[in-house]
C-alpha cells in the first residue's frame, strides 16, 4: 500500500510553546515518526509541503493550491491520500476536496488535530490511524472513494465524516459532527465499521475545480439570522446570496428589514438561497420565499453549499435555474 502525505500545517504541525500553539519547522516528518512509534508502518509514503499555515488563515489562494495538489495526485500510483490540516477550517478544505475528487477516485482522507500531538490528549495519532486503516480497507471495498474526515470525538470514538457533510462545530468545542449524524461509519480501532443509516447519490455533476479562487469569494455574500440584525447594502460584485435559517427553517419575513433586503436584491436579479430549510410542512413566515425569488436548497450542508457557489462562480457566471441545478446535481457524497 502507498500513501501520499500532503501537509498544509494546522494544530497537527504545531507546538506549544509557553505561551502559544504555533507552527515548527520539520514538524510534519515528526508527526510520522510519532504515528510510526504508536502505531507501526507497513505501508510505503512520500510527501508533500505545498504551503504551511495555521487553517485559520486560510484563504481563496492556499484552497486553489491545495485542491491542485490533490487533484495533481489523484491519478498516480497511490492508494489513497492523507492531507494533514488545522481544525478551525477542516470543514471547508473537507468541502473543497469533496468536489474536486467526486465520488471517482482513491480515498482523500483530511486529518487533524484537536491538540499539539506531544499532548497525550491529542487526538491526531488515532485520526491518522483511522485514515491509515480506512484507505487499507478501499483496497477491497470500492464503495471507499472520494474524500472523507475521520476524527475522534470526546467520546472516545472515532467518526468517519463525508468531507461534504461537515457542520461547524459547537462553540468551545473541538469535536465534528455529520449533517443529521449521517457519518459513514466508526473506526474502533482494529477496523471500519460501517453505519447502517448511511446512504449516498452517485455522482451527477463532474468534479469542480478551485482554477479560478481569488483570494477572497467577494461575489458571493453569506447571511445568518440573529433578532434585530441590520441587513447590509449588496454591491455590484454579488452573484449570490445565501441566508442561514434559525433551525425550524425560517427567518424573520415579518420584519421590514428582511423584506426589504429581498426585494433590492430581486431587483438586481442577484440569486438568493436558503439553507437549513428542509423538507415538509413549514411555518407561514416561509410562505413569501417564492414570492420574492428564494430558493430552498434541501439536504446539503451549509458549509458544502458555500463552497459549491464559490466554485461554481469562479469558473463561470450561472444565475437563476441553471445555477439552482447545479447546486442540487449530487457530488462527492454532499446529499
Amino acid at each position: 500500500m502507498k500513501i501520499l502525505f500532503i501537509f498544509t500545517g494546522g494544530t497537527i504541525g504545531s507546538t506549544t510553546g509557553d505561551e502559544f500553539i504555533s507552527l515548527e519547522k520539520g514538524k510534519p516528518y515528526k508527526i510520522i515518526k510519532a504515528y510510526e512509534e504508536k502505531f507501526g508502518i507497513d505501508f510505503s509514503y512520500e510527501t508533500l509541503e505545498p504551503y504551511t499555515l495555521l487553517s485559520e488563515n486560510s484563504m481563496g489562494s492556499n484552497m486553489k493550491v491545495l485542491a491542485g495538489t490533490v487533484k495533481g495526485n489523484l491519478e498516480k500510483d497511490y492508494d489513497g491520500i492523507i492531507v494533514t490540516h488545522g481544525t478551525d477550517t477542516l470543514q471547508y478544505s473537507g468541502a473543497l476536496l469533496s468536489y474536486v475528487t467526486g465520488l471517482s477516485k482513491l480515498p482523500v482522507c483530511i486529518v487533524s488535530s484537536d491538540k499539539p500531538i506531544e499532548d497525550p490528549e491529542a487526538n491526531g495519532l488515532y485520526n491518522m490511524d483511522a485514515a491509515v486503516a480506512l484507505i487499507r480497507e478501499s483496497l477491497t471495498d470500492k464503495s471507499i472513494r472520494g474524500t472523507f474526515v475521520p476524527y475522534r470525538n470526546k467520546d472516545k470514538v472515532t467518526y468517519i465524516n463525508r468531507g461534504s457533510r461537515m457542520l461547524s462545530s459547537y462553540a468551545y468545542s473541538a469535536d465534528m459532527y455529520s449533517l443529521g449524524d449521517k457519518y459513514f461509519g466508526i473506526y474502533d480501532g482494529k477496523k471500519l465499521v460501517k453505519n447502517d443509516s448511511y446512504s449516498e447519490k452517485e455522482d451527477a455533476a463532474l468534479p469542480l475545480a478551485a482554477d479560478g479562487f481569488e483570494e477572497t469569494a467577494d461575489m458571493l455574500l453569506r447571511i445568518d439570522p440573529y433578532p434585530g440584525m441590520v441587513y447590509p447594502e449588496v454591491d455590484e460584485k454579488i452573484k449570490a446570496v445565501i441566508l442561514g435559517t434559525y433551525h425550524s427553517g425560517t427567518l424573520p419575513m415579518e420584519t421590514k428589514g428582511l423584506k426589504e433586503f429581498l426585494l433590492k436584491l430581486k431587483e438586481k436579479n442577484i440569486d438568493v438561497f436558503i439553507t437549513g430549510a428542509g423538507e415538509g410542512i413549514s411555518y407561514e413566515s416561509t410562505k413569501d420565499y417564492n414570492i420574492l425569488n428564494v430558493r430552498k436548497i434541501e439536504g446539503i450542508a451549509p458549509i458544502a453549499i458555500f463552497i459549491k457557489l464559490w466554485m461554481i462562480l469562479s469558473m463561470e457566471t450561472k444565475n437563476g435555474d441553471l445555477l439552482y441545478n447545479a447546486l442540487n446535481s449530487p457530488l462527492g457524497g454532499e446529499i
